[in-house]
């Protein structure tokens, strides 16, 4: 059921709980953020109408609402403001709204998407396979990727992943596709988590020795 907003005092109430940061409001339903926390917006939106409030919202509070179900303000979003003050730019707010409205997937800017943000795409709508460049993903990603949709195992290298720094890559990309196991360089796999695997995929006897 989308949202929509009833009053200014009800959209103050709302978007005073919502976090100015990646964190989550752990304060309960009920008690709005220390104000250090919230949209400076905030503050500004109390002066407003709704309808004033709604017009002059700041695009990543505007996300903010169309992911918490207000889709009605999908109609006035500025794509282009999108993604633009991340640290570490991984394209989250493109991602979750492609995942949540396909149908606008057009609209998106598919170029700031980045490693896990654009298998959490294709986890969920593969069909937009032909837009991602598969070379963006890192081996957490592909390997991310796979464990859902393993027919995208021939736009990868799987040897990226044979090193020690992806053990752990690999040993959740096994639980779930044990048809890779053959690609596995097997060595980097501590005898614990070895044990653990052939206890799920009794086949994977074959590639190793346990004493």
């Amino acid at each position: 059921m989308i949202k929509e907003f009833k009053n200014i005092e009800e959209f103050i109430n709302v978007i005073s709980k919502i976090p100015n940061d990646d964190t989550v409001n752990l304060t309960g339903n009920n008690d709005n953020l220390p104000e250090e926390r919230q949209f400076p917006y905030v503050k500004i939106a109390s002066n407003f109408t709704l309808e004033e409030a709604i017009d002059n919202l700041p695009t990543n509070l505007r996300f903010e609402l169309i992911i918490m179900g207000y889709e009605n303000l999908l109609d006035d979003l500025k794509w282009d403001e999108l993604d633009i003050n991340e640290e570490f730019p991984t394209g989250k707010m493109n991602s979750e709204l492609i995942i949540r409205f396909p149908h606008l997937a057009d609209k998106a800017k598919w170029s700031k998407l980045k490693n896990t943000r654009l298998t959490h795409v294709l986890r969920a709508h593969p069909q937009f396979a032909d837009r991602i460049d598969f070379s963006l993903l890192n081996p957490t990603a592909f390997a991310l990727l796979l464990q859902d949709r393993p027919e995208f195992a021939d736009k990868f290298d799987f040897n990226t992943l044979n090193n020690a720094n992806e053990k752990y890559n690999w040993i959740a990309l096994l639980k779930a596709q044990p048809q890779f196991a053959s690609k596995c360089d097997w060595s980097f796999i501590h005898i614990n988590k070895k044990k653990e695997l052939i206890e799920i995929h009794p086949q994977f006897s074959e590639f190793f020795v346990i004493e």
